[in-house]
């Protein structure tokens, strides 16, 4: 995957230790992009040139991916302490309100920033997030078993290349996951933060929002679209909410179809900017 050469830093605080890039004029709002899990700080990257062009753009890698710190404790990768660490490192550099874009993983971990601090947002975008987990402790545990026995597979090139080429729908993306994401997992991280999705469920939180709310069902994402389309009739007599379909997609959607991401996030962006006007 292509990537333009920016200026990676760390954010260390209290033994936490986070990589992100910060890129564009600190003058424009702000927006996040928020990477799935067992990705990292790279998998938004392709975006940051084009939204530079409007706005500030915050990208970062979470705790056990990437380069940033991995904890030990299995209760340090329950979502409000990924939650935790956004806030952290907004509030360190500054950062008063933003835009925010997560996929999957990143999206619940938006809800959970949401639900605990709703004063930084100005709009919210996920792709690929269910609203729901209903998962039990037992159903979770057995599943997060599940997925580190898959990817622990990725160890062999050859189950590697085959979960790539399943997950992802673009040569570009089953490149993507076969090079920075299946050959660099975390299995403890991927473990612990499994074990933690359980009886979540931000139906209420959203019922609630006044602010504009994206809700991206990129159109392979069979499974999470699944869940996705019994979750929208909770919140469908909410007019600030919108949904859209992202053809040719898969789960890791902007790798798949990059261009017609930019175009939906920057059309619903705009549209918030002149409603301001």
């Amino acid at each position: 995957m292509n990537q333009d050469k920016y200026n990676i830093k760390y954010f260390e605080k209290n033994g936490i230790k986070i990589e992100y890039l910060l890129e564009g004029d600190e003058q424009n709002d702000t927006i996040i992009f928020m990477h799935s899990m067992s990705a990292n700080i790279k998998q938004f990257m392709p975006h940051v040139k084009y939204f530079t062009k409007e706005y500030r753009v915050l990208c970062m890698s979470y705790r056990g991916h990437g380069n940033s710190f991995s904890p030990k404790s299995l209760e340090s990768y329950a979502l409000s302490e990924f939650a935790s660490d956004v806030k952290m490192l907004v509030d360190d550099l500054g950062i008063k309100s933003f835009h925010y874009v997560g996929n999957s993983f990143g999206g619940l971990i938006g809800y959970e920033l949401l639900k605990l601090h709703p004063q930084y947002f100005k709009s919210m975008t996920t792709l690929g997030t269910p609203i729901e987990v209903p998962l039990s402790r037992l159903t979770a545990f057995l599943f997060a078993l599940y997925m580190v026995k898959m990817l622990s597979l990725c160890k062999f090139n050859i189950f590697r290349k085959l979960i790539s080429n399943i997950a992802a729908i673009s040569e570009e993306n089953r490149n993507f996951l076969y090079e920075e994401i299946l050959n660099n997992v975390n299995l403890k991280t991927t473990f612990y933060s499994e074990i933690n999705l359980y009886e979540h469920s931000y139906i209420n939180l959203l019922q609630n929002v006044s602010f504009p709310f994206l809700i991206i069902m990129p159109e392979f994402d069979t499974i999470i679209n699944f869940i996705l389309k019994n979750d929208l009739k909770s919140i469908s007599n909410k007019p600030n909410i919108q949904i859209k379909e992202l053809k040719n997609a898969g789960h890791i959607a902007n790798l798949d179809a990059p261009d017609e991401l930019n175009k939906i996030i920057s059309d619903f962006l705009n549209n918030i900017n002149k409603q301001i006007k």
